[in-house]
This record gives structure tokens, C-alpha cells and sequence, in this order.
């Protein structure tokens, strides 16, 4: 019977010591397969030109830009900014579009807070005055965590856009960027 209870106890220690081996859940990373993301940017810019002392035409601009994501593996991400929107101001006059834009991105991830990552970018635009464009380009930067499962992106992007509407050859932007923006992982 001596002998019983002690196989008894020592297979309940073995058993209580193997639940956290059978039931353990793996721990969540950013960047690991089937995780997502979410979030995106909004941004103002306002300026006036001076030219040899003479103050020119003040311009604005509003960008939204949302963003979704999903890793079909560790470290590869394909990544929309489903429905991105600008407006443009100078004068009296404005003009606004609408884009959509797919961003694969490979982000290189580590045991760290922060994730490197590239992207491309390429989508089409929409203006409001008719028509349709395009814009591709990429972005480059870093994916850091500041809180639980919030990320701060700081990234550098050159995004060319353009147009053949108006039949006389490309009318368009080269932008290059440094951004800031939040997203969140699960």
C-alpha cells in the first residue's frame, strides 16, 4: 500500500509538472504568421513659398491614410491602405483623390521591441476631377512596440505618382517622406 501511494504522489508531481509542456500556449510575436494588423496615419501640411523677399501662394494638404495587415508567413506581411484620401489646397482653388494601395513587406523579426522593415507600394489613384492614375514606390524604416501590442512606425517612403490623362505624357508627383504613424498587432 507504502508503495502505491508513493507511485500515486510522484505520477500526480509528473502530471502537474508536464501542464505547463501540454497546455502551454505559444506566445504571440509581432511578425509571426497569421498575425494582423491595423492602423494607419493622417498628416497636414501647410507652407508658403518666399521668393527675393516676395511672399507667393500658401498651399495645404490633408492625408489620411488607413491600413490593414496580414502575415502569410514569419516576417512576409501583405499589407492595403484600402482607401486612402488627399486634398489639396492653393488660392482659391483644391483638388482631392482617393487610392488604393497594396504594400507587401518583409519585416525582420527578432527577439528585439523593434522590427525593421521594406515595403513596395504600388496602387491607383482616384482623382475627384475624373480620371484615374497610379503611384508605386517603397518605404523603409522600423516598427517599434511602445505599449502591449501597439507599434510606433518610423519610415522613410519615396512614392511617385502619375497620370496620362490629360494625352501630353506623365502629370504627376515625386514625393519622398519621413513618417510617423500607429499601428496595432493581434
Amino acid at each position: 500500500m507504502r508503495k502505491l501511494v508513493q507511485h500515486g504522489i510522484c505520477a500526480g508531481f509528473l502530471l502537474a509538472g508536464s501542464q505547463p509542456l501540454l497546455f502551454a500556449q505559444e506566445i504571440q510575436r509581432f511578425g509571426m504568421k497569421g498575425t494582423r494588423e491595423i492602423g494607419g496615419s493622417i498628416a497636414f501640411q501647410s507652407w508658403t513659398p518666399v521668393y527675393n523677399g516676395q511672399t507667393g501662394t500658401g498651399f495645404s494638404t490633408l492625408n489620411v491614410a488607413p491600413f490593414i495587415g496580414w502575415f502569410l508567413s514569419d516576417g512576409f506581411e501583405l499589407g492595403f491602405n484600402p482607401l486612402g484620401f488627399t486634398a489639396n489646397w492653393s488660392g482659391g482653388s483644391s483638388a482631392a483623390a482617393a487610392s488604393i494601395t497594396a504594400a507587401p513587406s518583409y519585416n525582420f523579426v527578432s527577439d528585439a521591441k523593434s522590427t525593421p522593415f521594406i515595403e513596395g507600394l504600388l496602387g491607383v489613384v482616384l482623382p475627384t476631377s475624373g480620371g484615374s492614375g497610379y503611384s508605386y514606390g517603397g518605404r523603409v524604416g522600423t516598427k517599434t512596440e511602445i505599449a502591449g501590442n501597439t507599434l510606433l512606425n518610423i519610415a522613410a517612403e519615396y512614392l511617385i505618382t502619375g497620370s496620362s490623362s490629360n494625352g501630353s505624357g506623365r502629370y504627376g508627383s515625386n514625393i519622398f517622406m519621413v513618417s510617423a504613424s500607429l499601428t496595432a498587432w493581434f
